[in-house]
């Protein structure tokens, strides 16, 4: 069993190195340093299993307060690198720091006494030897983690929503990843609970309690370096991040002005800017351009993108996402109609239409007509 667990371990530790070496080449971008902390974080983990794994007491001592504080600092470090992601390095300002107090507090009051007590075979303070007795406390590192999951669950969302407003295709802008990442944290928290709980009801430890869970934490690292080096930013204007941040941040909202950047227009000068818009729309098709974006298609009308972005919110209660594939849509809706489109495939039309992604085409087409698209081609089709 030690053989197998120190296979898994040491391929952790190599994986993990050369995710590190790759990322190193791509720091110039914010994500990557980012990703580089939380690589070098998740090896020194790793490490300590393999040292408690193998009873390597000067390799535990010098791994020790990584993997005693890891709860403290992952949650924060996966929060702040999925804003790195959607937003420009200068908002992720000396702000954030705070994030990291609790774990700064925990490493002065708790790991590195633990530590000092554990060289010098006593306790370095009285309530170490309370902790100890009662380590179920410690699960709140497990509940903080769990807290900044969710936190980054809501927010990757949010900022998901967010892309919708701005790119009309999202194959290459898509963190799907993330989110089952943030899964797989959830499931490693559970793991770690369920070792715990168990442990508390029966006073007894499973054997390889602590390395299980770093063997999870093994493939989790596999994960997310894959898809973490391939990542690349997916920016979101300013103006929509104004949604998030307060006054303070950004210069933000002033409360005093209008809600959206044509709340003060008139109803003359909103019909105007829909006539422009379906005019563009029906004589030069920018929606093929699989590229177009909410900036593009503005400065063809031409308006500024905010102006857009809120012509379509609020005068069309739709997101440009969704607005510009209704489009791609009918698009394809046409073609099949047309005989001398019979010899093409239905992914075929809809690349031309402007779809990158047959997932994304498969599922916007069954939204907008309620079929998929070969049933909707077969109904198309004469019967005999």
């Amino acid at each position: 069993m030690n053989l197998l667990l120190n296979f898994i371990l040491t391929t952790g530790l190599l994986a993990t190195l050369v995710i590190i070496g790759i990322l190193f080449k791509q720091r110039k971008e914010l994500p990557k340093r980012l990703l580089i902390l939380i690589f070098g974080l998740l090896f020194f983990v790793v490490l300590y299993s393999y040292s408690e794994l193998n009873n390597i007491k000067s390799l535990y001592a010098t791994t020790f307060v990584f993997a005693d504080t890891i709860g403290f600092l992952l949650g924060p470090l996966l929060f702040i690198y999925i804003k790195s992601i959607f937003q420009k390095k200068e908002a992720i300002s000396l702000n954030f720091l705070w994030h990291f107090l609790p774990a700064f507090c925990y490493l002065i009051l708790v790991s590195i006494p633990f530590l000092i007590s554990e060289l010098q075979d006593e306790y370095l303070f009285s309530y170490l030897q309370f902790i100890d007795k009662n380590e179920y406390l410690l699960q709140i590192q497990a509940l903080y983690l769990c807290a900044y999951v969710l936190l980054s669950l809501t927010t990757l969302q949010k900022f998901r929503n967010l892309t919708k407003e701005n790119y009309s295709n999202l194959a290459k802008k898509e963190v799907w990843w993330i989110q089952y990442l943030l899964y797989g944290v959830l499931f490693i928290i559970l793991i770690n609970i369920s070792i715990e709980v168990y442990s508390f009801a029966t006073n007894d430890r499973l054997p390889f309690d602590n390395t299980l869970t770093t063997i999870v934490l093994v493939f989790l690292i596999l994960y997310l370096g894959f898809f973490g080096i391939l990542q690349s930013p997916v920016l979101v204007p300013e103006y929509l991040l104004e949604r998030f941040y307060n006054k303070k941040e950004y210069g933000g909202i002033d409360q005093q002005q209008p809600t959206h950047h044509l709340a003060g227009a008139t109803d003359e000068e909103i019909a105007l800017l829909k006539e422009q818009l379906m005019q563009l729309l029906e004589t030069k098709k920018p929606y093929l351009d699989e590229h177009l974006s909410l900036k593009t298609l503005a400065e063809m009308i031409p308006i500024t993108d905010r102006k857009l972005s809120a012509l379509l919110n609020h005068y069309y209660g739709i997101n440009f996402y969704d607005f510009v594939n209704a489009y791609r849509v009918r698009e394809v809706q046409k073609k099949m109609t047309q005989r001398e489109n019979d010899k093409y495939t239905v992914l075929a039309l809809a690349f031309d239409a402007g779809f990158n992604s047959k997932s994304s085409f498969n599922r916007i087409f069954k939204k907008e007509t309620g079929l998929s698209p070969s049933a909707y081609k077969k109904q198309l089709q004469p019967k005999p």
